[in-house]
């Protein structure tokens, strides 16, 4: 991911991208910690202003929603605050609110792990209460964000400690 700005050919280049992408959703989905952690932030930014004006970044399809979505979670909390940030910030909130169930999970799970950003507000809270309610049936396991959810002492209290009064949806959800 940091050298991908020095790469001339535009084959090298999309190779190092996806290679980069599919280590970083491996390392979402295995709940390990982002490989982009503790390098420094101003050759990834780089780097990924050369995939956006390279187009990389809107090419995602080869991977699934839910993976892609989670890397671009981690290459957004690891850029500098600045023009790149705001870009890929856009393209993840956009996933997280137009997504399917198991993209909205995966980047939830990502963020209430992370920061606890954008967890906020009643589409969100919303969005948690349809996936909680989900039969297991369908495949689409929440266990991952209900944890993460309660493991954070700040989100527990928003999350569960909060709601465990208030009106029986929202106890429900707690």
């Amino acid at each position: 991911m940091i050298e991908l700005h020095r790469l001339k050919d535009a084959g090298a280049q999309r190779s190092a991208w996806r290679s980069s992408l599919a280590s970083l959703a491996q390392a979402c989905a295995d709940d390990q910690p982002s490989p982009l952690d503790g390098l420094a932030p101003k050759p990834i930014a780089e780097s990924l202003r050369s995939a956006l004006a390279l187009g990389f970044v809107d090419d995602l399809g080869w991977l699934s929603p839910s993976a892609s979505a989670a890397a671009l979670y981690e290459i957004a909390a690891a850029l500098p605050a600045g023009a790149e940030k705001r870009e890929v910030g856009r393209r993840v909130l956009q996933r997280l609110l137009e997504g399917d169930a198991a993209t909205f999970i995966a980047l939830a799970t990502r963020m209430a792990l992370g920061s606890g950003k954008g967890l906020g507000g009643d589409g969100v809270r919303a969005r948690v209460a349809l996936v909680m309610a989900l039969p297991a049936r369908l495949g689409v396991r929440a266990d991952s964000l209900a944890l993460a959810l309660v493991s954070r002492r700040e989100l527990a209290r928003a999350w569960v400690g909060a709601s465990a009064l208030e009106s029986l949806p929202d106890r429900r959800l707690a």
